[in-house]
């Protein structure tokens, strides 16, 4: 096949709709905030060191508190949109969001 016919297919199949069942759904909601999860940890853990003299006891501690309210999210007992507003009532932090570029 040809480069151009390459070319012509991927614009073919990028533009065709795709079905997902519920399942289908979930599972690449569970994958994506695991990928998340893993880019997160490294960032906390480095910072926590770094700036605030964070040692091994209490970063293992901060992963086991970050796991506990992940599975606390995981199971629907609390959302993200909670978290902020516990935040934001109690301690008057707003929480910054990224811009995804």
């Amino acid at each position: 096949m040809k480069q151009k016919e390459l070319k012509k297919l991927k614009r073919e199949l990028i533009n065709q709709p795709i079905e997902l069942s519920p399942k289908d759904i979930q599972k690449w909601k569970a994958e994506s905030f695991e990928y998340v999860l893993s880019a997160i940890m490294p960032f906390s853990l480095l910072i926590l060191r770094d700036k605030f003299g964070f040692g091994k006891v209490r970063l293992d501690r901060f992963q086991e508190a970050f796991m506990d309210l992940h599975d606390s999210v995981d199971k629907g007992y609390l959302t993200f949109s909670d978290m902020e507003d516990i935040l934001n009532e109690e301690t008057g932090v707003d929480v910054v969001r990224s811009k995804i570029v």
